[in-house]
């Protein structure tokens, strides 16, 4: 008897998944256009929506909220590898119950740090600085990576002692990026340790 009950569960889930099914659509194609400094498999890697695989369970229904972050998600990449003018537009087409995906790239020029300026440093030495946020120079600017090491930064000041730190960052665009991070620590008051990233487009 459970047996049958199982086995008719069974049968109802896989009638009710075909249902739902049936009124989605799957990926039947993921094209990327302008894309010349990234290959197609770099970008594939970026995004949730793309044909499924033969691994089971691999199926993506087409959704356009996913679609629109995907594009989302494909700028950021460009961005964090020095493309901060990128621009990335989606689009995409019916047939019966599948979709081919568009990802119209516009990379625009690619930006390397040139130089960083530090003032007001004093428990520290630059050198360790720019390792803790990641800074290398005459390599492709990414200023996502500097968010993300903030934190490296804080616990190296606590480490330290200096628990009201304050770190401003300036980035002056030209046809590189020129960086002057100016450190204040603070005797009185609240943890302030933060990072103020301020485009200067010249």
């Amino acid at each position: 008897m459970r047996k049958l009950i199982l086995c008719l569960a069974i049968v109802v889930a896989t009638i009710s998944l075909s249902a739902q099914r049936g009124n989605s659509r799957s990926v039947s194609s993921l094209n990327f256009i302008g894309n010349h400094s990234f290959n197609h498999r770099q970008l594939k890697e970026q995004v949730k929506l793309k044909p499924s695989s033969f691994l089971l369970f691999s199926r993506v229904d087409f959704d356009r909220r996913l679609l629109k972050l995907d594009a989302i998600t494909i700028k950021n990449f460009y961005y964090s590898n020095g493309f901060l003018e990128t621009v990335v537009h989606d689009s995409f087409s019916v047939n019966d119950s599948e979709v081919d995906i568009f990802f119209m790239i516009d990379e625009g020029k690619q930006f390397y740090l040139n130089s960083v300026t530090i003032t007001g440093l004093q428990s520290f030495k630059e050198k360790e600085i720019l390792s803790l946020l990641g800074l290398k120079l005459n390599r492709p600017y990414n200023p996502v990576l500097i968010n993300m090491n903030l934190a490296l930064v804080d616990e190296a000041f606590q480490e330290k002692g200096k628990l009201f730190t304050q770190i401003d960052i300036n980035q002056k665009i030209q046809d590189s990026v020129k960086l002057i991070l100016e450190i204040k620590q603070e005797k009185n008051g609240q943890k302030i340790l933060f990072l103020n990233l301020k485009k200067c487009l010249m």
